[in-house]
């Protein structure tokens, strides 16, 4: 079992680091994330923000105004994001969930 780092952002911008076991991970993410869906937005290969796939339908969801800026910065996307978003480190070659390198927890941190 692999171990993977990631971070949350929350809404008021506010981030934590995760470890995830890799046989867990989408059981991870539901319960950082507050769902039982999720959504995997790719800004390139080393980094990708995971989400509530239906966080605009849920009564009292806050728009993550952090996450949908970089959002918008880095892939033009013209939608907004809601509640806590979970930063991994993109896919290896057999498409598998890879966790943040040390250097992009830190920035994320910061």
């Amino acid at each position: 079992m692999t171990k993977l780092t990631g971070v949350s952002v929350q809404v008021d911008g506010t981030s934590a680091k995760h470890v995830f076991d890799s046989d867990e991970l989408m059981s991870g993410l539901y319960k950082v994330i507050g769902t039982d869906i999720v959504q995997v937005v790719s800004f390139n290969d080393e980094l990708e923000m995971w989400v509530d796939e239906e966080g605009a339908l849920k009564p009292g969801r806050v728009v993550n105004k952090w996450l949908t800026s970089l959002n918008q910065a880095l892939n033009g996307a013209t939608y907004e994001v809601y509640g806590i978003g979970v930063f991994l480190g993109g896919s290896d070659d057999e498409g598998m969930c890879v966790g943040l390198s040390p250097s992009q927890v830190d920035a994320l941190l910061s």
